[in-house]
């Protein structure tokens, strides 16, 4: 299964790796949050592209069929449990 994105602007691949190392590092400076401490706020990632620095779950796709419903909540929405190219 691939679990790469695209960024929309750039045509940049974020790869699996890219997307952990920048989960981790936003996961530490998000855990020092009083509200995130306090159990009133998750912490969560927001993917960036490295290359134009656009951030957001809106600027990415699938690489491959470029839909843009490639995140959680918009494949449940589906009725999928993962993302099937058309």
């Amino acid at each position: 299964m691939n679990v790469n994105i695209k960024c929309i602007k750039c045509n940049e691949i974020l790869t699996f790796a890219t997307m952990t190392k920048q989960s981790m590092k936003q996961s530490v400076k998000q855990s020092f949050d009083w509200k995130v401490m306090l159990g009133l706020k998750k912490i969560e990632w927001v993917p960036t592209c490295e290359q134009c620095n656009s951030s957001g779950k809106e600027n990415f796709c699938c690489p491959e069929c470029g839909s843009s419903q490639i995140w959680t909540e918009d494949i449940l929405k589906t009725g999928n449990l993962i993302h099937k190219c058309k």
